[in-house]
């Protein structure tokens, strides 16, 4: 049998110990006190400012909606189908929106972009709220340290419980100190959290997307629901969280860069798709070379160096725009989550509450189980990143002459010469010649599959479709170009980068449609049954002390 601790004295009680804090108005506290004062008074000054100068300068965001057009850019690429209709308001979804500024891509999926600069005012007051969180901390360790300053450790059965509070002179008085930082912490954490990815925008200045160096996207959340037999309850909570919840709450934000080229184009990345500003019109960066299988024919002289050089700066190079997280920013994203504020929050009592050895256990199994998840992650990133950086040499005619470029220089309307044992780098339409391909890359079937020229009529050209037999997908390999009766295989480039069929594919494993199953649903109605239930018991137990008393 051990014996149990009987703690150091309280230095109150030493006459060699001296107490640093004795009360709130020693100069430690009053420190941290004009911190908190300096902290709340700059960020009201800033968002005064903020307030003044939006209300003088309103800045509109751009509400885009997505749809489906069958307008062919032929001579002008993506930008004709923008430009040539002339601006006029439509509501959608309660707000107002230009027809110009609508972006083609999925049917009804809204965007809403907003543009933002940065100033040294409101960068320096993101840096306090960096150096407020980095003080919840040392005040938890200062608290922590004060606890068990000097405390026993002898066996198992004889573990550290108290210290002699050096710091603060009692237990009373460090209790209070680490119950006031124990909720602001809680809050503040909850809050960071809550709004993930858009603190740093509170301390920017709202501005037009021309002159601005982040955009704030906000994207509608494609849901499908799998619920089978919804119950009356889960019917009547969904109309209660349509009534209720904003719209902003059924989709997810983003913080893109806006990088300018050499050439003075403005444009950001969204979900691996362009999107380039061009003065107050915001545009989706796709070129199609035509919808008919004539329309393809009409390339067979090749691009100039000029136009391939104009297609390229619009669309950019052709690759698949993927590049693994920051590992700072993977550790960040993967601890600043809700579960994880919790159990920082819960086991910060514990190790104040005398749990030292048991709170320290269960911190050490949760950072081992994150780092373990961080690994994961990283580690698929890095997966994709190998299977998208692909670079290749392509001939392809260029001014009327035959020339070895890089693959990423490759445009929609290159004509390219193919050859045997080649992979892909975008996905294209034969019109001379034939190949046989291994498309198990893309549909997982082994069998190779004959591609052969496509036919020179006014049918609607479909990759998807009928136009399967006559394109070559990127990320599929061709085994064999051509025959002894006609060795030359010319097609046509179709698509590049995130707009060819293996841009798609791993476009669906990056940004994947989010799926309802019936346990997502009832979960939200569980916490709160539960917190009703808690309040009830709340209610009790204090019903029951103040009778007592």
């Amino acid at each position: 049998m051990g014996r149990y601790p009987t703690g150091p004295k309280s230095c109150l009680t030493i006459p060699t110990c001296h107490v640093i804090v004795k009360d709130m108005g020693d100069p430690a506290p009053i420190t941290i006190f004009a911190f908190w004062g300096i902290l709340v008074s700059t960020i009201t000054v800033f968002q005064l400012f903020k307030f003044l100068q939006t209300k003088k300068r309103p800045i509109q965001p751009f509400v885009i909606l997505h749809r489906k057009s069958e307008v062919s850019d032929q001579s002008d690429g993506a930008e004709k189908s923008f430009e040539s209709n002339k601006p006029k308001v439509e509501p959608i979804s309660g707000k107002q929106v230009n027809v110009e500024n609508l972006v083609d891509m999925e049917a009804e999926k809204e965007l809403q972009v907003t543009g933002y600069t940065w100033s040294i005012f409101g960068e320096c007051c993101y840096l306090l709220c960096c150096l407020t969180s980095l003080q919840w901390m040392c005040l938890f360790i200062l608290i922590l340290f004060d606890t068990y300053n000097k405390c026993e450790v002898g066996s198992i059965d004889n573990l550290c419980f108290f210290g002699d509070n050096v710091i603060f002179g009692t237990y009373e008085l460090n209790g209070k100190v680490f119950f006031v930082v124990w909720w602001l912490a809680a809050i503040w954490f909850t809050t960071w959290v809550l709004f993930k990815g858009q603190v740093h925008n509170w301390f920017r200045m709202p501005c037009a997307l021309s002159c601005a160096t982040v955009a704030h996207i906000w994207a509608r959340d494609q849901e499908e629901i799998l619920t089978t037999n919804v119950y009356p309850l889960m019917i009547y909570f969904r109309r209660m969280k349509n009534i209720f919840l904003p719209p902003e709450s059924c989709g997810h934000s983003e913080i893109a860069n806006i990088v300018r080229t050499k050439s003075g184009q403005c444009l950001f990345w969204f979900q691996g798709q362009r999107f380039v500003i061009q003065d107050n019109t915001l545009v989706h960066a796709t070129w199609k070379v035509g919808d008919l299988f004539s329309d393809y024919y009409q390339e067979v002289k090749g691009l100039s160096i000029e136009e391939a050089d104009h297609r390229l700066e619009y669309l950019g190079l052709n690759e698949i725009p993927f590049k693994p997280e920051p590992l700072l920013f993977t550790i960040y994203d993967e601890l600043f989550s809700f579960f994880h504020v919790y159990q920082l929050v819960m086991y910060l009592l514990q190790f104040w509450n005398s749990y030292l050895f048991v709170a320290s256990l269960s911190t050490c199994i949760v950072l081992l189980s994150a780092s373990i998840t961080i690994y994961t992650r990283r580690r698929s990133q890095f997966t994709i990143a190998k299977i998208t950086e692909y670079v290749t040499e392509t001939e392809v005619l260029r001014s009327g002459t035959w020339k070895k470029i890089d693959s990423r220089s490759l445009v929609p309307g290159d004509l390219i010469r193919v050859c045997s044992d080649w992979l892909l780098p975008c996905d294209m339409l034969i019109i001379q010649g034939s190949c046989i391909c291994d498309e198990s890359a893309l549909t997982g079937e082994a069998m190779p599959v004959q591609k052969y020229n496509a036919p020179n009529t006014t049918s609607f050209y479909r990759p998807e479709g009928h136009g399967a037999h006559h394109t070559l997908f990127s990320g599929t390999t061709v085994l064999q170009a051509g025959t002894m009766a006609q060795a030359d295989v010319l097609a046509i480039v179709s698509a590049t980068g995130m707009a060819t069929s293996k841009g798609e594919l791993l476009s669906s494993i990056l940004y994947p449609q989010k799926m309802l199953f019936k346990y997502d649903e009832e979960l939200p109605i569980v916490v709160v049954l539960l917190i009703m239930y808690g309040l009830v018991c709340f209610a009790i137990s204090l019903q029951f002390q103040v009778s007592k008393i």
